[in-house]
């Protein structure tokens, strides 16, 4: 029984850092630059649209899972939440190995590394590996060290505060 709630707490957790916090984000970003009776509406959803998706790195996504990560291990104490990184991890490593949309000219390592990390995949121009592959790394991973922040601290204020008292 014991397994199996721990299996459950690892799979409610890969699904909200990998997918929860993309969704979550895309609406509250969505949601603020809207505004139904504006004639520059589109302006605002195209800011929202590039914040989302044509900054590569991804910082509103993985700022948010960074303090997800934090908040739901300070609250529930799941030990799973420092390794769901690890999944998302192994299958971006299979897509990266895998992908060979190369030329003879270009190094196979920059032409993936431009792929998934850079300009050369782009969702405006209708790629969206990105979004599948990269984001979901990026956001485990920031789920998990916001865990492991809170880990961190909460272990140096227990210390801090068993040396205290001597």
């Amino acid at each position: 029984m014991h397994k199996l709630l721990i299996g459950a707490q690892f799979v409610g957790h890969q699904l909200l850092s990998t997918a929860g916090v993309p969704l979550l984000v895309a609406f509250v970003t969505i949601e603020s630059f809207a505004a139904p009776h504006n004639a520059l509406s589109w302006v605002r959803m195209q800011t929202a649209h590039h914040l989302l998706t044509e900054t590569h790195f991804f910082p509103l996504q993985w700022l948010c899972a960074l303090m997800l990560g934090y908040i739901l291990h300070r609250k529930f104490r799941h030990t799973v939440v420092l390794f769901v990184w690890i999944l998302p991890t192994l299958l971006f490593m299979v897509v990266f190995v895998r992908w060979h949309k190369f030329t003879v000219f270009d190094s196979a390592f920059a032409s993936r590394f431009a792929h998934f990390f850079g300009t050369a995949c782009q969702v405006r121009n209708g790629c969206i590996d990105q979004v599948i592959y990269t984001l979901p790394l990026y956001c485990a991973i920031a789920y998990s060290v916001g865990g492991l922040l809170n880990r961190t601290i909460a272990a140096s204020v227990v210390r801090n505060s068993a040396l205290a008292d001597n």
